[in-house]
């Protein structure tokens, strides 16, 4: 059996590229499976998560059951070309707001996922890239019900 996380993951992607940036209305958010996200346009708002189990100890272990906190931080390619410095650091607050907003809301998680919360963010501006592209990674955590 696969771990609840999965399922809080593919929750979080489906619900991301339902979504459009506030400023970009011309955009959506799409996720990518291999980690790896290209420059410029074609990876305009491409994402992916990259879980692991958190330094925290786990919540609550039983014979049936183990809570485990999952660091879950989403990784996140903004493509700013000609916006001021500025003006892309505004933008990336408006759509940080917005995903995790958007996660705050979900009201109904899948089985064995009993919390995700928003732990922060942070972003810089891609090294070597003459696109104006943002690197955010949105840091989320996984709360599972871990069963056999």
């Amino acid at each position: 059996m696969s771990s609840p996380l999965v399922a809080a993951l593919n929750q979080i992607d489906a619900l991301w590229e339902a979504l459009t940036p506030p400023d970009r209305t011309d955009s959506t958010y799409h996720s990518i499976a291999n980690r790896v996200i290209s420059t410029g346009a074609s990876g305009d708002r491409s994402f992916y998560p990259d879980p692991s189990p958190s330094s925290e100890p786990t919540a609550e272990a039983g014979v049936d059951a183990t809570q485990v906190w999952w660091d879950a931080p989403y990784r996140l390619r903004l493509q700013q070309a000609g916006l001021t410095r500025g003006a892309a650091a505004r933008a990336v607050a408006n759509e940080v707001a917005l995903l995790s907003r958007a996660v705050m809301k979900v009201t109904s998680w899948p089985a064995n996922v009993l919390d995700v919360v928003y732990a922060g963010h942070e972003f810089t501006f891609a090294e070597g890239d003459d696109q104006g592209d943002l690197l955010v990674t949105i840091n989320l955590r996984v709360l599972t019900s871990e069963t056999d």
